[in-house]
């Protein structure tokens, strides 16, 4: 027989994001670090032209090639970490919804 939910926990496991943003079940961050990856983006190459008019050809090209692949690889990770937090939750919303 299936077992009838209360209405707390019925709210509770709706989708809702207002919900899900207020009890840390709905992330924002990944969405800020996609802004702040552009961001960088721009700003580390702009920086990296600079030096290069400025004469500091391996400095300028250091910091294009380097300095991306480094901002980069941190907000690749950080999305990966906020992933994962995503994926543990939606399986944790799926054995709560199959359970016995």
């Amino acid at each position: 027989m299936e077992e009838k939910l209360n209405k707390s926990e019925v709210q509770f496991s709706q989708t809702n994001f207002w919900g899900d943003f207020l009890w840390f079940k709905k992330m924002i961050s990944p969405i800020l670090i996609k802004v702040y990856y552009f961001l960088g983006l721009v700003i580390i190459t702009i920086w990296g032209l600079v030096s290069l008019i400025k004469g500091e050809a391996l400095f300028g090209l250091l910091i294009i090639t380097l300095g991306n692949l480094l901002h980069r690889l941190v907000c690749e990770t950080l999305i990966l970490l906020f992933g994962i937090f995503e994926r543990l939750n939606s399986i944790e919303n799926y054995l709560k919804t199959n359970k016995k």
